[in-house]
């Protein structure tokens, strides 16, 4: 893993999804096969996407990227949803709480994305 690795973080939803990244921005896609081509046409080959899970909407994007060689890790949004009450509890407000998790998020997907390990749709990841 290089320190050039671009990092995308995603929000999934029934019918849309949101992409985040420092170099692109927001952008918005349909949550269906279509969306997905785009977004795996847009990211470049050093990708790192980050998503919640979310059940059946963030399994068939995570397939579809880890099927085409995108690197992906999912984690658990009750702990990120535990994480940002933490933050906030220690007094900060929610955009910095919101920053933590975000920093967080992005050293745990190094982490996992640096020990080679591949997608595991039953892994449950642990932020704390």
């Amino acid at each position: 893993m290089t320190k050039d690795r671009k990092i995308y973080g995603i929000d999934i939803s029934k019918s849309v999804f949101d992409i985040y990244s420092k170099a692109k921005g927001h952008v918005q896609l349909k949550n269906d096969e279509s969306g997905f081509k785009k977004l795996l046409t847009s990211l470049p080959k050093e990708a790192l996407v980050v998503m919640e899970a979310t059940g059946y909407y963030h399994y068939r994007l995570a397939q579809f990227l880890y099927k085409n060689d995108v690197l992906v890790s999912v984690v658990n949004p009750l702990l990120v949803k535990r994480f940002i009450q933490m933050k906030l509890a220690k007094g900060k407000s929610k955009k910095l709480a919101l920053i933590a998790v975000a920093n967080k998020l992005l050293k745990q997907a190094f982490a996992i994305a640096k020990s080679g390990l591949p997608y595991d749709e039953n892994f449950v990841s642990k932020l704390a």
